[in-house]
């Protein structure tokens, strides 16, 4: 690891298509959404520290990152890292979080960074491999071309705790697919799934909220495939995109 020191479009019409999950409480409506941070926007004064790893995130194993933050590539998760009181700007790659190892965010704003090249691009956001586990809280996540995408298997999936937070003017919120060994360990409740204008034009507009793509509950009678919502009440919603959940 190598770190320095930086020098209208009317929105369409909601729709909920339905497929084999368990949703507990889901909104589709048009309104205000609440998230921490909540803005698709980098701080006035940014001056962010960059980490620039090839491979691996070796040498940060265990650390908890705050403040201004950018990841100068593909970043690889091959820990548990956490960060917490955080901007974190992004290059095109991904964050992918491999086999046995655990993301963090605690009200952090995930961004494409548009300092890179002086023009904002779309990023390609979090990919979950299967074994692996992203927990995030009260934290955003923006302008990706899929912002959470939990890849899967026939016996174990990309694990997600998305609670409290906002995936905002991302082409795809959240993507789940390819797992059918029961219930999914995927989880996401009190969330906003919120589009919009989409870059690098900002002339195409956000597709889907949840994306679900070959997810069953193995035709068990004990489980239902994919859980959205909580029992609770804990209720996600769904505004200005194409499709709500497809």
């Amino acid at each position: 690891m190598r770190k320095t020191h930086p020098a209208p479009r009317t929105p369409h019409s909601l729709r909920c298509v339905g497929f084999m999950v368990l949703i507990f409480s889901v909104l589709c409506r048009a309104g205000d959404l609440q998230a921490q941070p909540g803005t698709c926007a980098l701080p006035a004064h940014w001056s962010p520290v960059d980490y620039e790893i090839s491979d691996v995130s070796e040498g940060i194993a265990g650390d908890t990152l705050t403040g201004q933050l950018r990841f100068l590539s593909v970043f690889t998760i091959d820990s548990v890292l956490t960060i917490r009181d955080a901007v974190l700007g992004v290059s095109q790659s991904p964050i992918i979080i491999n086999p046995g190892d655990t993301l963090r965010l605690y009200n952090t704003l995930v961004i494409s960074d548009s300092s890179f090249s002086g023009n904002l691009f779309p990023w390609a956001g979090i990919r979950i491999r299967p074994g692996g586990v992203l927990i995030m809280d009260s934290s955003t996540i923006c302008f990706a071309n899929t912002a959470v995408w939990s890849e899967g298997n026939l016996i174990n999936a990309g694990e997600y705790i998305i609670t409290n937070s906002l995936l905002r003017q991302n082409a795809i919120g959240l993507q789940v697919e390819d797992y059918s060994a029961g219930i999914h360990p995927g989880r996401v409740w009190g969330t906003n799934f919120r589009g919009g204008l989409f870059p690098p034009t900002f002339s195409s507009y956000s597709v889907a909220g949840i994306y679900v793509k070959n997810v069953s509950d193995g035709d068990s009678i004990l489980t239902q495939g994919l859980q959205i919502g909580n029992v609770n009440g804990a209720s996600n919603r769904f505004d200005s995109l194409e499709v709500g959940i497809l």
